[in-house]
């Protein structure tokens, strides 16, 4: 499996980060943990097909999360009639004024449910969304956020075990690190480091069975911060921060 961080800055992109996004390649098949902007560019730039998309995980409903959705939902509905995918997205109403949007930008036919599928989880209740035999994706809640359901997302292919924890709560107030971390060995933690700080984090790092942890959606102000922690001799696995670009495989 390979991972690929299209984007990695926290709410504001910057010149050398965009919003979050990420892409897990299983042979030719594609999956998307996320879609900020500019998702559909992106693709081109990897000499990747929509076709090859096989699903997409949103974690929650804030615009850096999937405002890049949008272009790839349009060119899909009226420019690649080969597209044939998933989505999971957390808020219904939202998902519903995608399908709206795409249809409006080229007052064409309805909207194509058929072969661009959105899929609303269940609010507040951990459950496996998605399964094709290939990948299997678990939706786990945690605190929402200014009324918006959050979810972590447990990855699970190729005998690997991959934990997106999407938004916690700041400075985890709400205790609402995925507990699944620490029941079961994790191949890679992506962690988000946009709310949360070293100090609240490490106990969770200490007891998780994770083998490592990367950190993406983060702002360009706390790189010294971020280095300073994924540095720190006192953790015993091995934590990065990772840049637009990079890959992982495992």
């Amino acid at each position: 499996m390979k991972i690929t961080f299209l984007g990695t800055a926290d709410v504001r992109p910057r010149a050398d980060a965009y919003c979050s996004s990420t892409m897990l390649e299983i042979g030719d098949d594609i999956y998307l943990i996320d879609t900020g902007a500019p998702v559909a560019e992106l693709l081109l730039k990897y000499g990747k097909r929509p076709s090859q998309i096989k699903a997409i995980f949103i974690t929650h409903g804030h615009s850096d999360h999937f405002q890049g959705i949008f272009p790839l939902l349009s060119q899909c509905y009226y420019v690649y009639g080969d597209a044939n995918f998933d989505i999971l997205f957390p808020e219904k109403k939202q998902a519903d004024a995608l399908c709206d949007c795409a249809v409006a930008a080229y007052l064409g036919t309805p909207f194509p449910h058929d072969r661009l599928r959105f899929h609303i989880p269940a609010e507040g209740k951990t459950a496996t969304v998605y399964d094709d035999g290939v990948l299997k994706a678990t939706y786990i809640p945690v605190s929402p956020h200014e009324g918006v359901p959050h979810f972590s997302i447990l990855i699970e292919a190729e005998g690997k075990t991959l934990l997106f924890t999407g938004d916690l709560s700041e400075r985890l107030k709400d205790d609402d690190f995925p507990k699944v971390a620490y029941e079961r060995e994790i191949d890679l933690v992506v962690c988000e480091y946009a709310h949360i700080q070293a100090e609240h984090l490490e106990p969770c790092i200490q007891k998780s069975l994770a083998k490592q942890f990367v950190f993406n959606h983060y702002a360009a102000w706390r790189r010294e911060e971020i280095a300073a922690f994924v540095s720190d001799p006192r953790y015993k696995i091995p934590l990065r921060a990772v840049n637009d670009g990079d890959v992982i495989e495992l």
